[in-house]
């Protein structure tokens, strides 16, 4: 990857460039660093390839950009494995089609404890149509989620458990999964875990009180 076209691709970019003429101390610690094998480094500098070819649409930028992705992809980048797997998948913006190879950098970035790619894969496997709908994988992804602790991916299980239009409802573990998130600050989901209390008996509301107090103890690994 020449050094000019880096040059370019830094110019294109102006939050990162100190005037017209020349590359700012930030993009040239990341060239440095990147060349040492920096994963970071690499990941930034994949970002400002890609924010050059969405302007350029020139195919050395889109190279450039899958080059440093990947290179930080396989130092095991959660941000540039998800990236690059969204962008297999999706085409994105003339980016190459490789379906396999988007799954394949998804579930890595996913076992890396990205929520943006554990959101991703449910969302594939709940509607489709690259895979075939595998509603017992799209849930798993939530439960990973949120048993690393995401309260995004706790409401997100539990609403999927309440609605239960894509697995079976089970109130008990959406009143457990929105208590969840809400213990950790999320304000969204307190109207959800109250209607679903109400609708509760009281053996129910006695089980799911236990299991709360049970997830909330085992840092979200004994919930269901």
């Amino acid at each position: 990857m020449a050094y000019r076209k880096l040059i370019i691709s830094l110019l294109l970019a102006p939050a990162l460039v100190l005037g017209a003429d020349e590359p700012s101390q930030e993009f040239l610690n990341n060239l440095a660093l990147a060349e040492q094998g920096d994963a970071q480094a690499q990941f930034n500098l994949g970002e400002i390839s890609w924010n050059t070819y969405l302007e350029s649409g020139l195919s050395e930028d889109l190279q450039d950009y899958t080059s440093w992705a990947s290179l930080a992809a396989e130092q095991g980048h959660p941000e540039a494995l998800y990236g690059l797997g969204v962008r297999y998948i999706n085409s994105s913006a003339g980016h190459p089609l490789d379906l396999s190879e988007g799954l394949r950098l998804l579930h890595l970035a996913g076992g890396l404890e990205s929520w943006e790619a554990q959101r991703y894969l449910s969302e594939l496997y709940f509607r489709g149509p690259f895979f075939p709908q595998n509603y017992n994988e799209a849930i798993s992804w939530l439960r990973v989620g949120a048993g690393q602790g995401t309260s995004d991916a706790q409401s997100a299980l539990a609403r999927e458990y309440w609605t239960g239009t894509r697995v079976l409802q089970d109130k008990i573990k959406a009143y457990v999964w929105f208590s969840m998130a809400v213990m950790q600050g999320d304000t969204e989901s307190v109207s959800a875990r109250d209607d679903i209390e109400g609708q509760l008996s009281i053996g129910q509301l006695s089980i799911a009180r236990e299991l709360v107090s049970r997830c909330w103890d085992s840092d979200f690994q004994d919930c269901e």
